[in-house]
């Protein structure tokens, strides 16, 4: 990775801030909208119901993907503490 320069960290800066900007605009429409105060159709709070509900498990399916991919981590299995408490489990029996 290359070291950041000023330019690269404004640059980084400026897109995350109109990405808030934008996600914040997008989220007070739709609630005005969902208040009365904004003119909307009808069918887009459904549409965005279901946006959100399959959003939500398109990223719980994800998570899930890359946890289980990695299970046990790597640092886990070779880890000093987990030889440490397999073989106090171990002497126990």
């Amino acid at each position: 990775m290359l070291p950041l320069t000023p330019h690269g960290y404004w640059r980084i800066v400026l897109q995350a801030s109109q990405i808030l900007t934008e996600s914040h605009t997008v989220i007070a429409l739709r609630l005005s909208g969902m208040a009365g105060l904004w003119p909307m159709a009808e069918v887009e709070n459904q549409r965005m119901i279901s946006e959100k509900l399959t959003a939500a498990t398109q990223a719980t399916h994800a998570a899930i993907r890359t946890g289980a991919a990695s299970w046990p981590p790597p640092a886990a299995r070779e880890s000093r503490s987990a030889r440490t408490i397999s073989s106090f489990a171990w002497a126990g029996s």
